[in-house]
């Protein structure tokens, strides 16, 4: 196995990890396991709606990586809590346009 297909199993297994155990998969970002500033462990944070990703999912809106800033404003969608809308609305004065727009949508579907 190499390149394109090692990532796209690191892909999947990681989601799979983070849809069977979301707790231990917060675990291991918070831990240090896993990078909070990684496009993928950020894009696996969208499907876990818990306190604890939010709270990861906020610092990532200020990466200094524009797909991770991205992804986690994406992720942010819907999530009702005022951390949340708080990044949300520091997103709206990124840098991208792309992470302003989606942080517009991403308002707009927000509780």
């Amino acid at each position: 196995m190499a390149g394109r297909e090692e990532v796209d199993v690191w892909s999947a297994m990681l989601g799979e990890l983070s849809r069977a155990s979301p707790e231990g998969f917060l675990d291991a970002i918070e831990d240090g396991r896993l990078s909070d500033v990684d496009t993928l462990i950020v894009v696996c944070l969208h499907a876990i709606d818990h306190p604890r990703a939010t709270a990861i999912l906020t610092r990532a809106v200020g990466c200094r990586d524009w797909l991770v800033r991205y992804h986690a404003v994406r992720a942010l969608a819907g999530r009702d809590s005022d951390e949340a809308r708080a990044a949300l609305v520091r997103a709206l004065d990124d840098p991208k346009e792309m992470i302003r727009a989606e942080a517009r949508r991403a308002m707009r579907r927000t509780r």
